[in-house]
Parts: structure tokens; C-alpha cells; sequence
């Protein structure tokens, strides 16, 4: 207590010295709690409401090829009723869906989840008033229409009224029988998406298109999450999935030959945002800890210089009989004094920080929530990095400023200048401060001239004067005869309309979290390899499609209204596809050529150039298109090439599907331009945070520099006297002073330059079009860190320039 009350005296009578120190720190520790949050809440601890989540895994097959596939409902029912498995793990299925709610005249789009029976009971999440569903109700198709609500739809939709259980609502027209609702922490089964209710997988006719999906094994669309039974190891349940998969492809090689089942924690799984967030993360992660370093640095260089005008006191203290252990004790306080309120400051910081995630994702057609929050556990790591910080930064001053002898202290109070030893430490902190920002910065140059590049990298389509919107017909009652003839006469509508080029559907967008679909396909004239799957990925489109999104054609046609159900089956194919599966000579001869899809022999009506399907960054892929009158699919998106801004059409848009269909909701609506931001997520996240977190490494820097020389110069007022009594113009001790500060500069850019060259390439998976080596970037970082050292020198330097001889001389 007594450590504590003189520390605070002596931080009361150095208000601005405590108030910097504080505010640097809590930048630092607020950087890192922010990322800390975002970690946990995506990579760790994913699912909210979801106990003991070290023992869940993500489950997926993978192909002989080594593609990912989503699991078959008979393929989850081998893997939880085999004996032998379940007593290792539990699985359960599920997909996400929107189904059609009756809310009184107009039916509302909701978001929700078709789960098999024992969902509740693997994830362990119980109910907060009814039940969840029993496994009599995932037997037989259709017998059994309950639903479970989510704790936030029952009280937000349904104000909380706890009569819900037993009675009906109207999901997709059809009469559903609410069971229970799910406890209040629980967001759905899926990472950063909110599921509104969840249906028995056994209503799938009902509630999710195409027909029943619950005999064919070989089609795979739903996702799978397994619990590890208490004391079962990861590899012993891999080494169990392996050996059942193994007796699946004997006994159903026709779709299952060479099919594995693999466990993935939820960072390292194939889908989800931990699929494209965690390399952004974890350089995120790097920079903050980067940051905290630097604020350390810079607050230890502060301490440093404060305690040089305390080595009398100090020196006093231990001549009476304070041991050196007593001394540094009493300086570790003090550091802690400024570590404490500062990661208090951090975490308030950080609670606004925590949210800036969500600012940066970009408009989706699915009910984003936030998967971040400062729990507990983030409290207390934050409350262990305030304190391991406070002895960071508050060690090395203390033990440097504890004198060994005493008595040249006493003799001489102001004996002490920038050499020796503790010029040293002040000197390295200097130059380790210039180190870090140069790296933070060269990070941050290359995310912010990768996010420039990527925007001048072609997609294949025009994205200038595009509007797109989203509608699913399934679930307000559309069959495929009324699906087509609604697209048919929607498209009419919408290319009639005043400033409207062309107007098209397609089921999938381009460059969105999910591309495409994929599908095993037959090319006549070519033979496979041995143990190859011929899988490729598609895009069921509507007439018009290459015009309206502006993909140049190669050869052949656009769809018409022609390719519907009563034609034969057409394709288009793209360059990548002719030249992996074709031998012609030029690509433009594909045309006329047969693909087996599904079954069904179809004809090559064109060819188009390659496009970006999933990443910008991609290499071309073999992709094909089939026409969606043809190929009926219920839910797509309504593309509408315009001659001006596409934003104002949405009146005329929304219009013309209220006068076709008034209870038909349009969703996501916006511009491709809009749309695209996806495509640069993780560029425009790291730009954002690294260009922040590099402008503050800079700043703390340029304040270190400036404060090393600032101190030197004013401990060495006589020698600059004396020079300028000999006949030292000012120019001359001003380049002297420069020299000096320079030489500190220099040695602290060349050793972030070099551990810049050895660190970015981790960074190169991230880039788009610009090397982890660029030499603009390294070019201009340097330059401006040079600039900004000779302007933190040259201050100090003219300081000491107009320093006057017979004053200085007299004051010694």
C-alpha cells in the first residue's frame, strides 16, 4: 500500500506524462481485446448456446479427388445408427432454409433450419419452454409437421406468449405445430447465421424444393456437425469414420466409392466464415500484438527518460537503506498504476471495436448476427495481457534505472546523458519501435494496394448498371409449371420497363459465399483417368443471361425462351472447360459437342470467356450453364442491365412484382456493384485495421524518435555551447543532431525492411495481384518513415542550434 500511495503522488505530479502513457497503452490492449473477441467468437467458440464446443467438430466428405462434399441423408443415417460409431460419436444433420410464414394478409420470409431429430440433444441445448423434437418425429416423410422456435423469434414475433406451445402457424401454406422453443443463448447451428425455427428433416418435401431428398444417397446438401463422446480422441473417432466409410463404399460403390468423412474443427473447416476469415485473423491477430509491442516500447522509452531525472531520489533511497529488490518493486507498481487504467480504457475501446466487423460485411441475403462478444473468458485474458504488459514495458526501466553504485549518483545529479548503458536501452527501444512500424506499415501497403488491384481485375462480366433481387417461389406455393411461367412473363415485365437493357434470373450470383453448384458429368471423347471424377461446377441461368451480365460470348447463342422443358437439353460451356475436355483446335469447335448432366445427354449451344466464380484471385476453372426454363429451379436471383444508375429502377421493380404476385417478397435488393463488395471482404478488412494499426505504429515511433533526441539534446546543452564557441555555425550541430537521430532511424528501417521481406509472404494467399514483395510498397514505406524521422530529428536539432554559447556556458 505504501508502493501504491507514493506511485500515485508521483504519477498525480506528472499528469500529462500518465495521461500519454495510459492512452498509448490502451489503444494497444484495446487492438488486441478486439481481435481476441473476433478469434473466440469464430474460431473457438462459434456456436452460442452450445456446451462443452472443444467436442464438436465439423463433418464433411471428401471425394477419392480430394473435392469437399456435403453429406446425404442416407450417408447420416449409416453414421448414426452403425453401433459401432455411436459409441464414439454423434452426428446430426442440417441445412439452412427460408419458408413462407402466414402473418396476416402478406406472408413474411423467414429464416430457419431443417434438422435431423436428435439436433438438440447432440448439441446438448435444451428447451426454454416445450420440447424439442423426439425421434418418432424424424420416421416417416410428412407425418409429423412441429416446429421449434428460436428463443429470439418466440419473444420478438410472438411477444414472448407462452401459449405458443400447441398451437398452429403456417409454414409454406401448410399447418405446423409449434413443440417448443429453444434456449435463449442458441443462434442456430450455423457460424454467424440466425436460424428462426427448425423443422424436422423428415417435412424436407415440404419445406426445402426438389422433390424428397431423403433416399438418394448419392445427393449430397446437407452439412453435418459431431459431438466426441467424453474421453474420445479426435483421432480415434477419424480412425471409426474411416473404417464405416471404408464399408460404405463396398456396399454402395456406385456412390460412395472412394467417399470419406472427415472431422474439422470449426477454424479449419471447408465452409463458414472461418474458411475465409481465418488467414485475415491471424495476420490481425499478429499486427495487434505488434501494436501492443510498439506501445510497450514507446511507454518504456517514456518511463526510461522520467527515471533518469529520478536516479538522485533513487540513489537516495537505496543510501539509507532501500534494497534493489524494494526499488524495482516500487517501479513495477508504478508501470502497473499505468497498465491497469489502461486496460480498462482498452475494453471500453474495445466493446465499440468488436462491432466494427460486422460494418465491413457486405450485403447478404441471409440473417447475418454477430458472432463476437466481450464473455468472460475475454475479460479475464484481457485483465492477464493489462498485467503481463505492465511488467513488460515497467521491467527493463526498472531494473536499468535501480543504481549499482551510489555514490558517483550523488556526487554528480546530472551526470547522466544519452551514453552508456542506459543510451543503450533508450536507443534499441528507438530503433525496435522503427522496426515495427515499418512492418506494420509495409502490411498495410500491401493490403491497401491489393485492394486497389482487385478492383482492376476483370471478372468476366460488365459490373457497371446492374440491379439484382432476390425471390424464392417454393415457398409461396409455386409448382414448376407456375415458376416458369412466372419467370417467363417477369422477365417480359422487367425488359419492357423504361431504361432496362435486358433482364435475366440465374440461380446463383457470381463471386457470392456460394458460387455455384456441382455435378458428376459424362464428355463424349473424353476418357477419363483412372479413379477420376469428372466433377463440374454450374450455374442454372435464365434467357439472356450472358447478355444481361455482360459475359462475352465465344461462339454460339445466348439462352432463349426456346430452352425450356419441352426442348432438348442445352448447355453452355466455358473456355476452361473446352480446353481441360475438348481436343480442338480452336475453341469455338466445343459447339455441337454432347455432356451426360444427370443423366440426360445435352448439347454444347455455346462457349463464353472465363470468368471469377468463387475468388478474384482464382485461377480459371471448367464451369458450365443450363437454362433455368429448361432445368427448373424455384429460388433465384432477377438480374436487370440498365442504361443509368440501377438503384432507381427499384421502384419500377418492385412494382412490377407486386402487380404479378403481391404476396411474393423480394429480398436483397442491390446493385452488382453492391454485391461485389463480398469479393473483397477480407481485402477491404485488412486494409481498414492494418492502415489504422500502421498510421498509430508511425505515430508512436516518430514520438519515440523525437523524444530520444529531444532528452539528448537538452542533456547536452554545454557541448553544443562549447561547439558554437569554437565556431560551430548552427547548420552544423543542426546535421549533427540529424546524424545522430538518423543513424537510429536508419538501422531501425533496415531491420524492418528485412523482417518485412521474410514476414509478407505468409501474406501472399491474401493479395490480389500485387506480390508480398512489391517494391512500391517497400519503396514508399520507407520513404515516408525516412521523411518522418528527419522531420522528428530536425526539430530537436534546431533546438540545439539556437542554443547560446554564454548561456549555456553560464548555466554549467
Amino acid at each position: 500500500m505504501n508502493d501504491l500511495r507514493l506511485a500515485l503522488r508521483l504519477l498525480a505530479k506528472s499528469p500529462g506524462f500518465a495521461l500519454v502513457a495510459i492512452l498509448t497503452l490502451a489503444v494497444g490492449l484495446g487492438a488486441n481485446t478486439t481481435v481476441l473477441s473476433w478469434v473466440r467468437g469464430i474460431l473457438v467458440e462459434p456456436l452460442p448456446g452450445v456446451p462443452d464446443q472443444e467436442r464438436v467438430r465439423v463433418l464433411w466428405g471428401k471425394s477419392r479427388s480430394g473435392d469437399d462434399r456435403s453429406m446425404s441423408v442416407p450417408d447420416l443415417r449409416s453414421l448414426a445408427d452403425d453401433p459401432a460409431l455411436r459409441d464414439v460419436i454423434q452426428v446430426t444433420g442440417f441445412d439452412l432454409m427460408t419458408v413462407s410464414l402466414a402473418s396476416g394478409d402478406r406472408p413474411e420470409k423467414v429464416w430457419g433450419s431443417i434438422v435431423t431429430g436428435n439436433h438438440f440433444d447432440v448439441l446438448g441445448v435444451p428447451a426454454a419452454l416445450g420440447r424439442t423434437f423426439s425421434k418418432e418425429e424424424d420416421g416417416a416423410p410428412g407425418a409429423h409437421p412441429v416446429v421449434v422456435l428460436s428463443h429470439d423469434f418466440w419473444t420478438g414475433r410472438f411477444g414472448a406468449d407462452r401459449g405458443i406451445v400447441g398451437r398452429m402457424i403456417l409454414l409454406n401454406r401448410h399447418p405446423f405445430t409449434v413443440i417448443g422453443v429453444a434456449a435463449p443463448d442458441f443462434r442456430g447451428p450455423m457460424t454467424g447465421l440466425r436460424s428462426d425455427l427448425y423443422v424436422p428433416l423428415a417435412m424436407q418435401e415440404t419445406v426445402v424444393p426438389g422433390g424428397s431428398r431423403l433416399e438418394e444417397r448419392g445427393s449430397h446438401w446437407m452439412q453435418a456437425l459431431a459431438r466426441l463422446r467424453p474421453g474420445v480422441t479426435p483421432e480415434r473417432a477419424q480412425a471409426a469414420l474411416d473404417s464405416l466409410a471404408a464399408n460404405l463404399g463396398k456396399e454402395y460403390p456406385d456412390t460412395n466409392d472412394g467417399l470419406r468423412f472427415v472431422l474439422f474443427p470449426f477454424w479449419n473447416a471447408p465452409s463458414g466464415p472461418s474458411r475465409f476469415l481465418m488467414p485475415v485473423l491471424a495476420v490481425l491477430a499478429a499486427m495487434a500484438a505488434l501494436v501492443l509491442l510498439l506501445a510497450c516500447a514507446n511507454v518504456a522509452n517514456l518511463l526510461l527518460v522520467r527515471a533518469l531525472g529520478r536516479r538522485r531520489e533513487i540513489a537516495v533511497r537505496s543510501a539509507i537503506g532501500a534494497g534493489r529488490a524494494r526499488l524495482v518493486r516500487q517501479l513495477l507498481t508504478e508501470s502497473l498504476l499505468l497498465a491497469v487504467p489502461a486496460g480498462v480504457l482498452g475494453t471500453v475501446l474495445a466493446l465499440g471495436g468488436v462491432r466494427l466487423l460486422t460494418a465491413f460485411v457486405p450485403p447478404l441475403d441471409a440473417p447475418v448476427i454477430p458472432f463476437f462478444g466481450l464473455d468472460s473468458q475475454v475479460l479475464v485474458l484481457t485483465a492477464v495481457l493489462t498485467v503481463l504488459t505492465g511488467l513488460l514495458f515497467g521491467l527493463a526501466p526498472a531494473l536499468q534505472t535501480s543504481p549499482r553504485r551510489i555514490a558517483p549518483v550523488l556526487r554528480d545529479e546530472s551526470s547522466s546523458t544519452l551514453g552508456g548503458r542506459k543510451g543503450r536501452a533508450r536507443s534499441a527501444l528507438v530503433v525496435a519501435q522503427i522496426a515495427l512500424s515499418c512492418l506494420l506499415l509495409v502490411a498495410a501497403g500491401l493490403f491497401v494496394r491489393s485492394l486497389r488491384k482487385g478492383g482492376e481485375i476483370d471478372p468476366g462480366f460488365r459490373t457497371r448498371n446492374a440491379l439484382l433481387a432476390s425471390v424464392d417461389l417454393f415457398p409461396n406455393g409455386y409448382d414448376e409449371a407456375r415458376g416458369r411461367v412466372f419467370y417467363r412473363e417477369a422477365l417480359r415485365r422487367l425488359a419492357a420497363l423504361p431504361g432496362v437493357e435486358s433482364a435475366s434470373v440465374a440461380t446463383y450470383l457470381p463471386l457470392d459465399l456460394g458460387g455455384s453448384s456441382s455435378t458428376n458429368v459424362e464428355i463424349d471423347g473424353y476418357v477419363p483417368q483412372p479413379k477420376e471424377e469428372v466433377v463440374v461446377e454450374y450455374n442454372v441461368v435464365g434467357p439472356d443471361y450472358f447478355r444481361t451480365l455482360g459475359i462475352p460470348l465465344v461462339a454460339g447463342r445466348d439462352f432463349g425462351l426456346q430452352d425450356d422443358e419441352t426442348a432438348g437439353c442445352t448447355v453452355a460451356v466455358n473456355e476452361a472447360m473446352v480446353h481441360r475436355y475438348w481436343k480442338v483446335e480452336r475453341t469455338g469447335d466445343a459447339l455441337g459437342g454432347r455432356v451426360k448432366v444427370s443423366g440426360r445427354d445435352c448439347i454444347v449451344t455455346a462457349v463464353v470467356k472465363d470468368g471469377k466464380y468463387h475468388q478474384l484471385g482464382e485461377s480459371p476453372l471448367p464451369f458450365f450453364f443450363q437454362s433455368i426454363l429448361h432445368r427448373y429451379q424455384s429460388g433465384a436471383v432477377i438480374h436487370v442491365r440498365t442504361a443509368g444508375d440501377p438503384l432507381a429502377l427499384v421502384p419500377a421493380l418492385r412494382g412490377e412484382m407486386r402487380e404479378m404476385d403481391p404476396y411474393l417478397p423480394l429480398s436483397a435488393v442491390k446493385s452488382l456493384r453492391e454485391h461485389l463488395k463480398i469479393s473483397v471482404f477480407a481485402q477491404r478488412l485488412a486494409a481498414s485495421f492494418l492502415g489504422a494499426f500502421g498510421l498509430l505504429a508511425l505515430v508512436l515511433a516518430t514520438v519515440g524518435l523525437y523524444s530520444v533526441i529531444r532528452y539528448a539534446v537538452s542533456q547536452r546543452t554545454r557541448e553544443m555551447g562549447v561547439r558554437a564557441a569554437l565556431g560551430a555555425q548552427a547548420g552544423d550541430i543542426t546535421r549533427l543532431v540529424v546524424k545522430e537521430g538518423m543513424v537510429l532511424a536508419g538501422a531501425g528501417l533496415g531491420l524492418g525492411l528485412l523482417a518485412s521481406v521474410g514476414i509478407t509472404r505468409f501474406l501472399e494467399s491474401l493479395l490480389l495481384g500485387v506480390s508480398a514483395t512489391d517494391p512500391a510498397v517497400f519503396v514508399s514505406v520507407a520513404a515516408l518513415l525516412a521523411a518522418v524521422c528527419a522531420a522528428a530529428c530536425w526539430l530537436p536539432a534546431r533546438q540545439a542550434a539556437a542554443v547560446d554559447p554564454m548561456v549555456a556556458l553560464r548555466a554549467d
